[in-house]
């Protein structure tokens, strides 16, 4: 048996949940770009399976984020769920205008405020990522209600999500980067 506390748990869970949520939407977002370019990765079932997926993970992060003082990834949940819901061309909602509007400048606002909050908790290189996040997420804020090229505007939103998949994976990722050093250090890889 292992000796590893339920906060540790609730903590890897949180980071897993944002990391599946954050994915399935930057995949989606990659759709929707490639797609005004005639290009579709997804079929039509899968589309809403993966918008399905997304809002499952961004509920059970949300609320593990609020159980571990996860502060960053809640708010990465909250604004995948809008993304997902309300600019996910997969589902075809259709949405009453003023919340489309609010939506519109909520959602990369929230990806902001996460990358800010990021920010604010990393120390030297580590600060980078979050900034790019934080200014891509302000620059798809703005795009959408300045008159932007559309192919533009969607690979601004589709950099930001990946951007931001980066972000909250960013634990897993520094385990995976520490594993592959030592194995590189390691004589049996020379």
């Amino acid at each position: 048996m292992t000796n590893t506390s339920t906060p540790a748990i609730a903590r890897t869970a949180a980071v897993s949940t944002a990391t599946i949520a954050a994915l399935g939407s930057t995949i989606l977002a990659v759709d929707n770009t490639l797609g005004f370019a005639g290009f579709h990765l997804l079929g039509s079932g899968v589309a809403p399976f993966i918008v399905a997926v997304v809002m499952l993970a961004a509920v059970v992060c949300a609320g593990l984020a609020v159980r571990t003082d996860d502060l960053a990834r809640g708010i990465a949940a909250a604004a995948v769920v809008g993304f997902a819901l309300a600019q996910s061309p997969a589902l075809a909602l259709t949405l009453w205008f003023p919340l489309s509007t609010a939506l519109q400048a909520l959602v990369p606002l929230g990806f902001a405020a996460c990358a800010i909050i990021t920010w604010r908790s990393s120390e030297g290189q580590l600060r980078i990522l979050p900034a790019i996040a934080a200014i891509l997420a302000v620059a798809w804020a703005i795009g959408a209600f300045v008159p932007l090229w559309l192919e533009v505007f969607l690979s601004l939103q589709a950099t930001t999500m990946l951007t931001v998949t980066v972000l909250v994976a960013s634990p897993f990722l520094s385990g995976i980067a520490r594993y592959v050093r030592t194995l590189w250090d390691s004589a049996a890889i020379r």
